[in-house]
């Protein structure tokens, strides 16, 4: 009797083992390993910044088929220099428990605020056919339009060289000159520098008898 309960006990051990074994067996089978990166999309396709500001990564959308704490696993990094417009990257990537990872970039443009502009002393140094000139010239809020400026006393010319200048360009950094005041006529173009403290001219100064042309740096005093 003790032999064949013995045997009736090692019987159904091995059934059991036998029995794990099987169910391991179909979990295995059943079970696909991971290779699904994670969806990983954020808010914009592009940004826009303002040069001088703070800058924050828009938010972003994140899911995985398998990690569900995957929004923990978004790293964030970005190239942006907030101090300088131009047109920068911040890049966003995600990776799974199985090591699957998504990685999605967005340009940002960094542009000038048109307060960049405002100085009542810009420090004018002239390059000119008709000599060098150095002066203050200035730059003040428009109510002209959102986009325009009002800048005066070009070429040291006082108050007969005020101007309402629009403002162009990808960030903001251009000015327009192309005015007739009294038969003179004032036309170029301006550059800001990136870090918002320089302005670049070159322009022509003419009337119906002569022209003087000129390079002008101002520089944000």
């Amino acid at each position: 009797m003790f032999t064949l309960v013995a045997h009736f006990t090692r019987f159904m051990q091995y059934r059991r083992i036998f029995v794990y074994m099987m169910i391991a067996g179909w979990l295995s089978a059943c079970s696909k390993p991971d290779t699904e990166a994670p969806l990983l999309e954020p808010y914009v396709d592009a940004d826009s910044h303002y040069r001088g500001t703070p800058y924050t990564a828009p938010d972003y959308w994140v899911a995985d088929n398998h990690t569900c704490n995957i929004n923990e696993q978004v790293v964030i990094t970005s190239t942006v220099d907030e101090n300088r417009y131009g047109t920068y990257t911040t890049t966003y990537s995600a990776t799974d428990e199985a090591g699957n990872t998504s990685v999605v970039s967005i340009p940002v443009n960094v542009i000038l605020p048109i307060s960049d502009y405002y100085d009542l002393e810009w420090k004018a140094y002239d390059t000119c056919t008709s000599g060098n000139y150095n002066y203050y010239g200035l730059i003040l809020d428009c109510d002209c339009g959102e986009d325009f400026v009002t800048a005066a006393n070009f070429s040291n010319f006082g108050l007969s060289a005020v101007f309402n200048l629009p403002v162009s360009g990808t960030y903001y950094q251009f000015l327009t000159l192309d005015t007739t005041k009294a038969g003179v006529t004032f036309a170029g173009t301006a550059t800001m520098s990136p870090a918002a403290d320089t302005l670049n001219w070159s322009y022509i100064i003419s009337d119906s008898i002569s022209s003087d042309v000129c390079t002008s740096v101002w520089i944000k005093e």
